[in-house]
């Protein structure tokens, strides 16, 4: 196996051991689908505009992670949507220009999640991102890509619990000094 085939192998077992061991999943199955759209992929064309932005490892986490936020935010209404995105915005630090460039670039995500990836219902729970040489790898793990659009089965109940931990999605990306 070559090296960037085992690095994108320990990034995922890495990523499932974190969602089984985070309290949020406990007694939740996680399951890896070798079939279908790949939800890694599907945000890797979601922020492929933006990746010329990323010159480095650092920078290409913090779009990821940005880009989580606009993604799920995107698959809430009205006040939901606002709610989440307030309670994300009380983590950042409280000047004009951070908040502004905050709003600016979800904004214009969750535009872009709406217009090309309008179909795709799955909220992204986890993510990691893996320098693996030329490029990075990106490990995601969502909820089942057969849940409609306001996140909850029918009849059935789902594979995994959607939560999200803002804090810790938000420290990722802008850091931990408020």
């Amino acid at each position: 196996m070559s090296k960037k085939k085992q690095k994108q192998k320990n990034a995922l077992a890495e990523l499932i051991r974190e969602m089984e061991s985070n309290k949020l999943f406990k007694n939740q199955r996680i399951e890896i689908h070798k079939q279908g759209e790949k939800m890694s992929e599907v945000l890797g064309l979601f922020i492929a505009p933006y990746a010329q932005y990323a010159p480095n490892y650092e920078a290409y986490n913090r779009l990821v992670a940005t880009a989580v936020v606009a993604w799920n935010a995107a698959l809430l209404e009205g006040n939901h949507r606002r709610k989440f995105l307030n309670e994300i915005r009380k983590t950042l630090p409280n000047d004009k220009t951070t908040q502004q460039d905050f709003t600016d670039i979800v904004e214009g995500l969750i535009e872009r999640k709406e217009r090309f990836f309008a179909d795709n219902h799955r909220n992204i729970l986890n993510y990691k991102v893996v320098d693996i040489g030329r490029n990075y790898h990106l490990s995601v793990v969502s909820t089942p890509d057969n849940l409609p659009p306001n996140g909850q089965p029918s009849q059935e109940k789902p594979k995994s619990s959607v939560g999200i931990n803002v804090k810790n999605l938000l420290d990722a990306v802008f850091g931990t000094e408020k």
